[in-house]
């Protein structure tokens, strides 16, 4: 009896064989007819058999027309877009954002404006609104039965009248000049508003205005209204300011940032001094003797009264006084003097309290 292991191998052999042999004859078969024309040629006619059905079925399911049509327009638009945006000939460049130019079958109209070198109309223009025209040149007719002549022509006249009398005053004065240098001129003659314009030696009341820039010694001078003096004295609404246009007082002197002003403080009481926080200084010879500080405080170098001199000193004066004279210790100390009074000459009386 044959073992079952044994069978299974065979069997596996068998196979195995009849694989083997099963691919070998398969790769032959198609080797051969690889290089079978006749085979190839079958497969090819078959293949072009049923791509040409199948393309016949999916081409009479396409609406060609349409999409022929819709391809034309896309194409026409993509032209359309590239002739817009790049739109440019030899002699045309198109810059316009908006529409700028319109051509129908009477005119082209222009939109916004229209600029060039020069312009030629061959038979009328008409403008609606204003014309400015830097050089006017006119080779035919001008209608004068209209406003604007007349207002052109009365312009013209009036201004060659206002030139030719300027100039016929001007000449007219030189003449009267060159007459008075060499002849002199007969004032007497000269009438302003019916009167002579010099009589007594005085000038016509009507001439109010004049630009003299030199006059000789004046005897009587009479002001109204603000008198200013070489920019410097102003009198104005009865008060006198110096180096101010706005005098405080009656009087207000100012020297650069010091003030002076005198005047009525109050009813019978004058004042004189300053309207600033500065002090006051009074002397002689650029030297302050008496001074006011800021406070009011009164400084004095040195007083007298009627005859008598009242000073102050550190020690005994040595100089003659007059009797009575008084100085003051501005040193004192414990049972010194605080005063030493003069007995005449260089005799001085310590002063002692008790």
């Amino acid at each position: 009896m044959i073992d079952a292991k044994v069978i299974e191998e065979l069997v596996g052999k068998i196979e195995r064989s009849i694989d083997g042999t099963v691919q070998l004859l398969v790769q032959s078969t198609i080797n051969n007819l690889v290089v079978d024309q006749t085979w190839i040629d079958k497969i090819e006619t078959l293949v072009n058999q049923q791509m040409v059905s199948k393309l016949s079925n999916r081409i009479s399911n396409i609406d060609l027309d349409k999409m022929l049509v819709q391809q034309i327009d896309n194409g026409i638009d993509r032209w359309q877009d590239r002739l817009k945006k790049n739109f440019k000939t030899a002699g045309i460049t198109d810059a316009a954002t908006t529409c700028q130019l319109t051509i129908v079958d009477d005119a082209v109209v222009a939109t916004h404006g229209l600029a060039g070198q020069s312009l030629l109309v061959e038979k009328d223009a008409e403008i609606k609104g204003s014309l400015s025209v830097n050089n006017l040149t006119l080779r035919g007719t001008i209608n004068t039965d209209n406003r604007a002549w007349n207002e052109l022509s009365d312009t013209i006249v009036n201004k060659t009248l206002e030139k030719i009398t300027k100039s016929w005053k001007e000449e007219l004065v030189l003449d009267v000049l060159t007459l008075a240098k060499t002849q002199s001129i007969e004032f007497d003659n000269v009438l302003i508003n019916g009167a002579p314009l010099v009589a007594d030696g005085a000038l016509n009341p009507s001439i109010r205005q004049s630009s003299l820039e030199h006059v000789g010694k004046l005897t009587d001078l009479s002001t109204t209204g603000v008198t200013n003096l070489s920019d410097t004295v102003v009198v104005k609404g009865r008060r006198v300011g110096i180096n101010t246009d706005d005098p405080e007082m009656v009087l207000s002197l100012w020297d650069e940032e010091v003030s002076l002003i005198a005047g009525k403080i109050s009813k019978d009481r004058a004042f004189i001094g300053t309207a600033r926080n500065q002090a006051i200084a009074i002397g002689v010879n650029r030297k302050p003797h008496v001074e006011i500080d800021t406070t009011g405080l009164v400084t004095v170098k040195e007083f007298r009264i009627d005859r008598w001199r009242i000073s102050h000193g550190i020690e005994v004066p040595g100089y003659s006084g007059t009797r009575g004279d008084f100085v003051f210790n501005s040193d004192p100390k414990p049972d010194s003097a605080f005063a030493w009074v003069c007995l005449g000459g260089f005799r001085w009386q310590p002063l002692k309290s008790m």
